[in-house]
């Protein structure tokens, strides 16, 4: 029985597909872009992120600024 996989939005078999682009890849995500702390510190990964949160205890809140909008709109 042939087994067929999406490629472009189009079934192909799966022995001709190859691996999917790295887009398609469950649980793969691009690492972050540097940035830079308000007390100056450069953040280049996301391991520095986590190292630099657990060394100063902080924590990110988000920046789901849609959604922010959307929970405070008629506020005003």
């Amino acid at each position: 029985m042939t087994t067929y996989v999406i490629r472009n939005g189009e079934l192909v078999e799966k022995d001709l597909a190859g691996p999917p682009p790295l887009t398609m890849t469950h649980g793969a995500m691009p690492d972050i872009q540097p940035f830079v702390t308000q007390d100056g510190t450069t953040i280049g990964s996301r391991s520095a992120l986590r190292d630099y949160e657990q060394r100063t205890g902080t924590k990110q809140i988000g920046n789901d600024y849609a959604s922010l909008v959307r929970t405070m709109k008629g506020q005003f």
